[in-house]
């Protein structure tokens, strides 16, 4: 099987034992010469038309497809094991009964058997990816050091559509070479001042998602009493700028109105920021206020939070040793505490070196590190927890 990628993010042909198929668009595709349609509503994928023949689609909790059904009533159902394999008895195994390709959480099925997720590939038989992530999206937690691993572990209650776009993704967007480059966009004065809620929803969104974004305004002074929100579903284009195509707008009606046009994702950032509150959202992900700022967007900024933390716990745990006696203890926290400390002023100084943290945080966290590893327990507590606090403060 061969594939092309558009901008390294779309698949958009795909040629598996002669037989090509073109995917222009996320819910259009030419299968072999038959033209293949899906529909959605309100970011839900319901319906297709593969050639004259239209298709009703049902989904099941995860968004796997389920049920099809035709016009006439007629439906073949399919389910799942944990991982993705298709449910036959008690048995799992790979196969596909139903008139799409599009099987476990929505995604395509290829002829290899691997499950294609828009920036990466997943394998049901080792219930892993085939790739690493790109971004470790919680440094505080243990399963997302593992970058090959699914949903942390949880198939039966999770999904992740892993297309997200990768910093990388959002630094072409925003023309930057660095990370803090593009937090400059949401930094005072940026074009996108204040925005950081729509920062965490670019790190959420994939390709065809469907993103919205909300103004509340005022009325006699009860703020969001009058709302309105565009809708539209995001994509890159070849040179690596994102985009909305816009789909609904609601008005202070509350009535819908079909819309159409593509904007740049700056301006439909924008429209929140017009209201006394903002909002915004993804269909692969939460809700996010206007002003909401992540604790960490890089893998670098997350490690070195998880060091402070190690750090600032083991030194407390070196403090409660020195209460009780227990020298040893107090000397083994200490050297943890210092060992992660250190680490920690390494990648500060790392990523002020390429341009991802700023100067003072690396001089900051070096001075911390060599006070704390010089001072006695009670000392260098009070040092770890004020270097917490300060790589955990809004950036």
């Amino acid at each position: 099987m061969t594939k092309r990628q558009l901008a390294d993010s779309i698949r958009i042909k795909k040629t598996s034992n002669g037989i090509n198929t073109f995917t222009p668009f996320p819910h259009y595709e030419v299968d072999n010469g038959a033209t293949v349609k899906y529909y959605t509503f309100n970011g839900l994928r319901v319906a297709m038309r593969k050639g004259s023949t239209l298709y009703y689609l049902h989904a099941d909790h995860l968004g796997s497809t389920a049920l099809t059904t035709t016009g006439s009533g007629a439906g073949v159902s399919q389910t799942y094991c944990a991982y993705g394999k298709t449910r036959s008895g008690t048995t799992c195994a790979s196969g596909n009964s139903l008139a799409t390709d599009r099987q476990f959480t929505g995604q395509k099925v290829d002829v290899t058997g691997l499950h294609y997720y828009n920036a990466r590939y997943y394998d049901d038989h080792i219930g892993q990816f085939v790739s690493p992530d790109t971004i470790v999206p919680d440094g505080i937690n243990l399963f997302d050091w593992n970058r090959y691993m699914y949903v942390r572990g949880r198939p039966l209650n999770a999904n992740d559509p892993s297309g997200h776009y990768s910093n990388e993704e959002i630094m072409q967007h925003f023309g930057c070479d660095s990370w803090s480059c593009v937090e400059s966009n949401f930094n005072e004065g940026g074009a996108l001042e204040g925005s950081w809620g729509w920062l965490n929803v670019l790190q959420d969104a994939q390709d065809g998602d469907m993103v919205t974004s909300t103004l509340l305004a005022s009325l006699d002074g009860h703020s969001g009493s009058i709302n309105s929100s565009l809708s539209g579903r995001i994509q890159r284009n070849a040179a690596g700028r994102i985009g909305v195509n816009l789909d609904t707008y609601v008005g202070t009606d509350y009535q819908r109105h079909l819309v159409e046009g593509m904007v740049d994702s700056d301006a439909f950032a924008q429209f929140a920021r017009q209201g006394a509150v903002g909002l915004y959202s993804s269909e692969h992900g939460p809700v996010y206020a206007h002003s909401s700022q992540a604790a960490c967007y890089t893998t670098n900024q997350c490690a070195t939070q998880t060091l402070d933390a190690v750090s600032t716990v083991a030194a407390g745990v070196a403090v409660a040793c020195v209460g009780t006696g227990a020298i040893p203890c107090a000397l083994a926290a200490s050297r943890v505490s210092t060992g992660a400390s250190a680490l920690g002023a390494v990648i500060s100084a790392g990523n002020a070196a390429i341009n991802e943290g700023t100067t003072s945080d690396a001089v900051v966290s070096v001075t911390t590190a060599a006070m704390g590893a010089v001072s006695p327990p009670y000392v260098a507590f009070p040092i770890s927890v004020y270097q917490w606090y300060r790589d955990n403060k809004p950036h």
